[in-house]
């Protein structure tokens, strides 16, 4: 970190420094997942005890879409950062550049919000194993886009998710309910939740 700062601050460096940044980058990032998240093979598992606050708080803050404000700004160190982008499964092993930004957008397809009403059923594959009694229409109409650096995230490759709709999956966007999935050990309960 010191050497980062160093460089962004216009300080020459000494020569080769820069060629060991790659390694640098990856070694320091690994470090950190394996403080905060213990044995590699524990990640999945670990993450939900180390980072579950934070989950809960953007799955609450999704649900209750309707009663919050439109656009919530948080700042945090990179290493938060690192975590939720492994949480999101698009975490690539390298420390965030130097004013990372990660952006989560939830949209609400109107036309399935109107076919569904009185209707609890999902459109998300059967085979699916998903918090059920968060599947209301409300919740089955909303779909989350993830961009990283600028990026989209092609969540729906990431996951593996089947999709039914070719070009909203190649646009990056997932339906909500697969980010419960992958989350459920941190998703809130359903007393904690006010979908509209």
């Amino acid at each position: 970190m010191f050497i980062t700062s160093f460089q962004r601050a216009g300080y020459p460096l000494p020569p080769g420094l820069n060629d060991l940044f790659p390694v640098m980058d990856q070694l320091s990032s690994e470090e950190l997942c394996w403080e905060y998240l213990g044995k590699q093979r524990m990640w999945e598992e670990n993450i939900h005890h180390v980072f579950g606050h934070a989950l809960r708080m953007i799955l609450c803050n999704m649900n209750n879409y309707n009663n919050i404000p439109k656009f919530h700004l948080y700042s945090c160190h990179d290493s938060t950062l690192m975590l939720l982008l492994y949480a999101l499964g698009c975490f690539d092993g390298c420390w965030p550049p130097f004013a990372a930004d990660l952006i989560l957008e939830l949209y609400i397809d109107e036309e399935a919000s109107s076919t569904h009403d009185g209707d609890m059923t999902h459109s998300g594959p059967q085979n699916s194993d998903v918090h059920n009694h968060y599947l209301t229409p409300a919740l089955d109409a909303l779909w989350i886009r993830v961009l990283y650096l600028g990026k989209t995230i092609p969540l729906g490759c990431l996951w593996e998710i089947p999709y039914s709709n070719g070009d909203r999956y190649n646009a990056g966007f997932v339906p909500l309910h697969f980010l419960y999935d992958r989350w459920r050990p941190s998703a809130p309960a359903l007393e904690e939740v006010q979908v509209a």
